[in-house]
């Protein structure tokens, strides 16, 4: 199931990775663009946590006055699509054939060359040959490495710290206008696995999605 909405510091040891508790990849960013009010509920942060290819967490704000958050979880093949303030949510089980989890950034209105292009996978994308490498630039008190790619009428470019070689800023462009814009607040891999984060709050009531 597709959900439509974020270096890698993981060492290698001869100890097998219990595939069971995946290290975490978290992201907490700010989407902006020219047709989203800045005072939207859109435009206030988001955080996503990933853990392997079936594992997913999804904090989106639920109104622009308080801090509760609404969720989308997911341990494929079952999603979970919390309403925080109303204490009810939705299950759904994956249908399949494909039981991994996607965060593309662009959706179907995009190439197609950028259909893999992924929160929490970034700078993993940018690693294409085919990505152009720019001329450094300092993005607020980072000195950001620039990488650009382009598809048709699309171009995309991701500015990453190179100190700490995580994302702080990712722009889409169709022609000349920036048509979206990823502020990344923060962008944490390899965490420990924590169970709680991919399961359901106990305090929700839940009715089955009909297909």
């Amino acid at each position: 199931m597709k959900i439509f909405v974020c270096f890698l510091g993981i060492a290698f040891s001869s100890v097998a990775q219990d595939e069971s508790k995946p290290p975490v990849t978290k992201l907490e960013f700010i989407l902006a663009s020219p047709n989203l009010s800045a005072n939207s509920i859109g435009a206030k942060p988001k955080t996503i946590y990933l853990a392997g290819k079936t594992y997913a967490r999804i904090e989106q704000p639920a109104d622009v006055t308080s801090e509760r958050q609404n969720l989308i979880i997911v341990h494929e093949p079952d999603v979970w699509i919390v309403d925080i303030a109303g204490l009810k949510g939705r299950h759904a089980v994956s249908p399949g054939p494909d039981f991994e989890v996607h965060n593309p950034i662009l959706g179907p209105d995009g190439p197609p060359e950028f259909s893999e292009l992924e929160y929490g996978h970034e700078p993993e994308f940018f690693r294409r040959p085919e990505a152009k490498t720019l001329q450094s630039k300092r993005i607020g008190t980072a000195k950001c490495e620039v990488k650009e790619l382009k598809a048709n009428h699309y171009r995309i470019t991701l500015y990453t710290d190179s100190v700490k070689k995580c994302p702080v800023l990712l722009q889409v462009f169709h022609g000349e206008e920036v048509i979206v814009q990823i502020v990344y607040l923060s962008y944490e891999t390899g965490l420990a696995f924590n169970p709680s984060l991919f399961q359901p709050p106990k305090a929700i009531s839940f009715v089955e999605a009909v297909e």
